[in-house]
């Protein structure tokens, strides 16, 4: 057992890898597999719900429609509009023929929407309605909840399902009621027409298309008008969270439940009161046809690793002599012996891939040397940068003012000075990160232009300007502008002691952003800074500053950075960097 666990031949190894390999292969192809047909199913399940959300829409929105249209004819025909002529005159000698020329009309609304039921319309003169059904004489229109909510709706009411209040049969319902448009003049008048809560929810479930999915029909404050045959709404209908989700508006989403998650799909109605169709089903119903996948899995799983078992026997024959080779290579280059070279008589496909291994490691040994070699200029680069940054010079200086100041006791610049001190060798440092963002960068230089300020009262005064805001998140090699400012405190103010001005400004086209420092000093021969200083190593501590900024900016940016410079002498020189913006 020891001997099997901590020391197996090489033989062993193969074998145990090749079952192991496909094994995990037939896991990884199954999982994937199971998932890829799960995503189908769920978006198949996602897709036959959105159809069955928006043909259950189209359906109600068709209902309620014809319904409303049926009222409105009824309102437009002849008999209706002569019992309005009677009732604006408060005439009820003719009620009972105002009631049989109705009725007809209340059957052609019935025949045009199977699912209304009874037809209400209540006036002063008396109400008038369908007269297969047996109105209950002790509850009148007038003064029912229904007619309250109806005046506070200003004419119009879509009621939820309910008991029918106003007929014997007191069957559940969903009740339009609205007041009238006529020509006359009357009060008191409103027309209900009642929809059989049963009928609509037959039309509902035609629609569903999948096993265990629920249909409703919502208010927009959440009431339920009518659903579907199921019991997944009742333990949703309670959750905080579920509401916050179904919004009224049209949306799909997942929501979780004591382990359950539910898809949802929503349609908004047409109507003005904001109702619409929910559609909710229980993810783990779509997933019970996936268990025949999941046996499948586990029988190729099985025989696969049968075959891998015996094959493996055979293969160890042919395979052992040149894998003993090339693991005897491996393990010298891991041993970091990058001379090995893999050499062999035959022409078989164990020649090619030692041929490739040569090649590798060739390949590796050059990676090797470039990746030294940039790296060296990137370290070599980066002292300079933080030498320019922190020169004695500077350091000398800012110290000696630090201590006059305090000596002649202006503590407010004193601590100025120190806390901007400290923060520039902060932000220069960035924790070791060669990259810093435009925002710090910025900061970083404006800590400098202040303690220079200080050092050099009333020599110059700075304007930054970024373009976009969006821009300070830019990924820029640090310190990058400081030097161009020290350029031009040191270089173009050198024979002035008032009046200088140092302008940065950032801005970005389509794919770069420009970085430009402009002061109105003393200037320079541009062309021959360019020529002699920025192009080729610098011979001195007054010209390196330059030539390390291109330096870098071509080590880390290569041909997509460029720094240009322009001057007219006592007018303007400007030093203008271009880099590229992250993800242009």
């Amino acid at each position: 057992m020891l001997k099997f666990t901590y020391r197996p031949t090489f033989r062993m190894r193969i074998r145990i890898a090749l079952i192991v390999l496909i094994t995990v292969a037939i896991s990884i192809t199954g999982a994937g597999s199971y998932w890829i047909a799960a995503d189908i199913v769920e978006r198949n399940a996602v897709s036959s719900n959105q159809i069955s959300i928006h043909k259950s829409k189209q359906m109600l929105d068709n209902n309620l429609r014809q319904i409303t249209v049926s009222v409105m004819t009824l309102m437009i025909s002849d008999a209706f509009k002569n019992l309005m002529k009677d009732v604006s005159m408060h005439d009820d000698s003719r009620y009972a023929a105002h009631l049989s020329s109705l009725q007809p009309l209340f059957a052609q609304i019935k025949l045009s929407e199977p699912m209304t039921q009874a037809i209400l319309v209540s006036t002063p003169i008396g109400e008038f309605y369908n007269t297969g059904y047996v109105r209950n004489a002790s509850v009148p229109f007038i003064g029912s909840d229904i007619h309250r909510r109806l005046k506070s709706e200003k004419g119009l009411l879509w009621t939820i399902g309910h008991q029918d209040p106003f007929f014997a049969n007191h069957e559940r319902v969903i009740s339009l009621a609205m007041e009238p448009i006529t020509d006359f003049l009357v009060k008191d008048v409103y027309i209900l027409v009642n929809i059989s809560e049963e009928s609509m929810k037959e039309s509902l479930n035609t629609n569903l298309t999948e096993d265990g999915e629920e249909l409703l029909l919502l208010t927009a404050d959440g009431q339920e008008v009518l659903r579907s045959d199921g019991g997944i709404w009742g333990a949703l209908r309670n959750e905080d969270g579920f509401w916050s989700q179904l919004n009224g508006e049209e949306a799909h989403f997942q929501y979780t439940l004591d382990e359950d998650d539910y898809i949802v799909n929503t349609a908004k109605l047409e109507n003005r009161f904001g109702w619409f169709v929910t559609s909710i089903q229980k993810k783990s119903e779509l997933f019970k046809q996936m268990d025949r996948i999941q046996w499948i899995v586990i029988g190729v799983a099985a025989v696969c690793i049968f075959i891998a078992s015996i094959l493996s026997k055979m293969l160890m024959v042919f395979l052992m002599k040149p894998i003993n080779k090339l693991t005897t290579l491996m393990h010298k280059v891991e041993a970091n012996d990058l001379s090995v070279r893999f050499e062999s008589e035959h022409a078989d496909e164990f020649s090619r891939v030692g041929i490739r291994f040569n090649m590798m490691l060739e390949e590796i040994n050059n990676l090797i040397a470039t990746i030294k070699e940039a790296e060296r200029e990137k370290r070599t680069a980066e002292v300079k940068a933080l030498q320019a940054h922190i020169s004695p010079h500077f350091l000398y200086n800012t110290l000696n003012t630090i201590y006059f100041k305090c000596e002649l006791g202006h503590n407010e610049d004193v601590g100025e000075m120190v806390l901007a001190l400290s923060r520039m060798f902060q932000l220069g440092l960035n924790d070791g990160n060669a990259i810093t963002t435009l925002e710090k960068e910025i900061s970083h230089v404006k800590q400098y232009m202040t303690i220079q300020q200080r050092c050099y009262v009333g020599k110059f005064e700075y304007e930054i300007e970024v373009a976009d805001e969006s821009l300070y998140r830019q990924p820029v090699l640090k310190v990058l502008l400081q030097p161009l400012v020290e350029n031009s405190i040191l270089h173009g103010f050198k024979n002035i002691r008032q009046g200088g001005l140092i302008r940065i400004s950032i801005s970005q086209s389509e794919q770069d952003m420009h970085l430009t420092v402009t002061d109105n000093g003393q200037g320079m021969d541009a062309q021959r800074v360019m020529d002699t200083v920025v192009r080729y190593p610098p011979g001195g501590r007054s010209s390196y500053a330059l030539y390390n900024i291109h330096d870098r900016l071509r080590l880390y940016y290569g041909d997509q950075a460029e720094m240009t410079i322009t001057s007219e002498p006592n007018v303007r020189t400007t030093v203008s960097l271009r880099i590229p913006l992250q993800g242009a």
